[in-house]
């Protein structure tokens, strides 16, 4: 079993918060048996493997999910398989061979660009949102977003309750964004408990009285308590993913955590705005726990209940086959 290579960015009193070194490609999570070239993947807590170029990566009965550039998460149905073209962090390619994949960007960090191809078609979601590419029927579905689908030479872009078929040429359609299936709820699920960390990981760098540096962002992080990744939006953002659950960036924890006031001449920024988060209250309260950051800010973890929610305890280890 192969261990990736971590660089270490910072630390707390209880964790080492770390984020993957330099390649896409990680095998993230699978849920029952998969595949990788061949041998059958056994991971365990804490150690993860990785989809390097030319690899193919073939589920049976299970579901498996894989980290692609920051912020982008590709989730592989039962009995589907995808092959790793480039594992670039900045420009990621995949080819799916067999099969279905939903494809979650929570983010997509300036310069980044993912690609998934199919045959001869290729698909680059253009924004945050949800998309799904079906192999076998040869069509593709945005749930949420933006996406750039190209074909010989023809080059559609589609939004949100828009579909295309691609059995040979580019056919455009829409779709009910309510019709879902078991890969939507088991990518829900996933989303919810992934998201759940993140308030974790920003809500341990932001309560601090020194503000984040605006390098903590845009990345995957790891917090070994958990044993899975997570990821901390760009400098300052709450992103609300496509299934309603808030990632959150350390500095944006720590607006909320220190409401330090300067004079109402200051120029306003993200950075220098009168409060420092939202306006306190004449006898402001302490703030010492993450679920005060949602309620502070008169927002919850999520806005809708995904189609399947995490359990209340603490998010599945990822890395762990079941």
């Amino acid at each position: 079993m192969r261990h990736l290579a971590f660089v270490i960015l910072a630390a707390s009193a209880a964790w080492g918060q770390q984020a993957i070194s330099a390649k896409s490609g990680l095998v993230h999570y699978t849920d029952d048996d998969a595949a990788l070239s061949g041998p059958g993947l056994e991971n365990k807590n804490g150690t993860f493997w990785e989809v390097k170029p030319g690899q193919t990566l073939t589920t049976s009965t299970g579901h498996a999910e894989i980290l692609l550039n920051p912020g982008v998460f590709l989730r592989l149905d039962q009995s589907s398989s995808f092959r790793m073209i480039d594992n670039s962090l900045t420009d990621s390619r995949i080819e799916l061979l067999k099969g279905r994949a939903m494809v979650e960007a929570v983010e997509l960090v300036k310069g980044n660009q993912v690609t998934i191809q199919v045959g001869k078609a290729t698909f680059r979601p253009q924004k945050e949102g949800l998309y799904l590419v079906d192999a076998d029927r040869q069509e593709v579905k945005v749930y949420e977003g933006t996406i750039e689908a190209r074909l010989d030479g023809t080059t559609l872009e589609l939004g949100r309750g828009k579909m295309a078929t691609f059995g040979g040429l580019l056919v455009t359609g829409k779709f009910n964004r309510k019709d879902t299936d078991g890969l939507y709820g088991w990518s829900a699920k996933r989303s919810g408990e992934i998201a759940q960390t993140n308030l974790y990981v920003a809500s341990s760098l932001g309560e601090r009285r020194t503000k984040p540096l605006n390098t903590i962002g845009g990345m995957w992080t790891y917090y070994p308590s958990f044993g899975m990744f997570t990821y901390l939006p760009t400098y300052g953002r709450r992103i609300q993913n496509p299934f309603g659950w808030y990632y959150y960036s350390p500095y944006y924890i720590w607006t909320v955590y220190n409401r330090v006031y300067t004079p109402p001449a200051s120029a306003y920024s993200a950075e220098n705005a009168g409060w420092a988060g939202s306006r306190p209250s004449a006898s402001a309260a302490t703030y010492s726990a993450p679920a005060a950051v949602a309620a502070s800010t008169g927002a919850v973890m999520r806005t809708q209940a995904p189609a399947a929610a995490p359990s209340s305890s603490a998010p599945s280890s990822g890395g762990r086959s079941r």
